[in-house]
C-alpha cells in the first residue's frame, strides 16, 4: 500500500510486483482490455458504494481527461450474434437488482435440473 504522501507519479510506477487488489489482479489471466458494468447493477449497490464509485470515476476522468473513453457496448452470444441484454433497462434509476452470487446461481441451476 502506498503512503498518501507519495507523489502521484510515484504511486503509478510499476515495481514489478502485482497484487490481487490491483486492477491487473481483477482481470486475472484473461485477455480482456475493458471492464463493463451494467448501470442497473451499479445503481443497485448500497448508496455508500455508489457515492464512492462516482467519486473514483470522477477522479479518473479528471486525471485521464486527455483520452477518449466514450464507447458503446452490445451483448453478444457465444456465436457472436447480437442478443437482447436483460440488464440494459435501468429504469431511470428506479431499477433494483437483488444481489446474487455464483453460489446462488449454482443452487438455482441444481434446483432446475432436479425439477
Amino acid at each position: 500500500m502506498t503512503s498518501p504522501n507519495t507523489s502521484l507519479e510515484d504511486r503509478h510506477k510499476f515495481d514489478g510486483d502485482f497484487c490481487e487488489d490491483d486492477i491487473h489482479g481483477l482481470f486475472g489471466l484473461t485477455y480482456a482490455n475493458y471492464l463493463t458494468i451494467p448501470r442497473s447493477i451499479l445503481q443497485s449497490m448500497p448508496a455508500d458504494w455508489q457515492h464512492e464509485f462516482v467519486q473514483l470515476v470522477e477522479q479518473m476522468e479528471e486525471l485521464y481527461s486527455g483520452y477518449e473513453m466514450d464507447y458503446s457496448v452490445y451483448k453478444r452470444n457465444e456465436k457472436g450474434q447480437f442478443v437482447s441484454d436483460p440488464l440494459s433497462n435501468y429504469e431511470r434509476g428506479r431499477r433494483y437488482i437483488e444481489p446474487r452470487t455464483f453460489m446462488d446461481n449454482l443452487e438455482q441451476a441444481k434446483t432446475e435440473v432436479t425439477k
